[in-house]
């Protein structure tokens, strides 16, 4: 069982003029900014010359969200991995899995292995 979190953990507006470079020969649609703001940093530069030569052999020179993916870049970079902790794993199948009506970060699980487990969210 893992725990993850939801988070902007990419480019914002200056990190984005790297795909509105003057010399470039593409334009990227503004649909396609909230999507590559949430690309790491790190991989920004890597994705963008990934579907611009995708686009260039296609004749695409205003890209959208379709070229993105039609480009086929590296999914792990894409997305990141926003899994944060793992619980202790049971030995079996999860069958069950329910929060506590009283304290809200309090969760059971029941499992084919002959376990019930209680865990905290916190």
């Amino acid at each position: 069982m893992l725990r993850a979190l939801i988070t902007n953990q990419g480019a914002d507006k200056k990190d984005l003029v790297l795909l509105e470079q003057a010399d470039s020969k593409f334009k990227w649609k503004p649909s396609t900014y909230p999507f590559m703001s949430n690309v790491a940093n790190k991989y920004l530069p890597e994705i963008k010359i990934t579907v611009e030569k995708y686009c260039e052999k296609k004749g695409v020179y205003e890209i959208g969200n379709a070229d993105i993916f039609n480009s086929k870049p590296d999914i792990r970079k894409l997305y990141g991995n926003n899994v944060s902790f793992a619980y202790e794993p049971h030995i079996g199948p999860v069958y069950s899995v329910n929060f506590s009506p009283f304290l809200r970060n309090i969760f059971v699980t029941g499992s084919l292995d002959g376990q019930i487990r209680i865990y905290d969210l916190l």
